[in-house]
């Protein structure tokens, strides 16, 4: 049992941002633990559905945590109007 919990936490760190890496992550689990791969074949048909809500769930908690640290962090970027951002006639003009 601590075999599967750590393998799967290391390769866990590796397939956050891969498309489909649910698969491989699970047979090197499967594979680490002296387990028949067979169990891959059961999650392979809903792995395509369920590979875009982990992505979703992903970046929700990226966008949470550069939200909390930007608000941790305690300073305020500067924004910039339209007119000050690129080689726009006016943004010429300041300089």
């Amino acid at each position: 049992m601590i075999t599967v919990f750590t393998t799967g936490l290391l390769v866990s760190f590796s397939t956050a941002g891969v498309p489909g890496a649910g698969l491989v992550a699970m047979t090197t689990v499967l594979g680490a633990a002296g387990l028949p791969l067979e169990g891959v074949a059961v999650v392979a048909g809903v792995d395509r559905f369920t590979d875009g809500l982990r992505t979703a769930l992903n970046v929700m908690g990226n966008c949470a945590n550069a939200a909390l640290l930007e608000r941790l962090d305690g300073r305020r970027t500067l924004t910039l109007s339209p007119d000050e951002i690129g080689d726009s006639p006016t943004a010429q003009a300041r300089r």
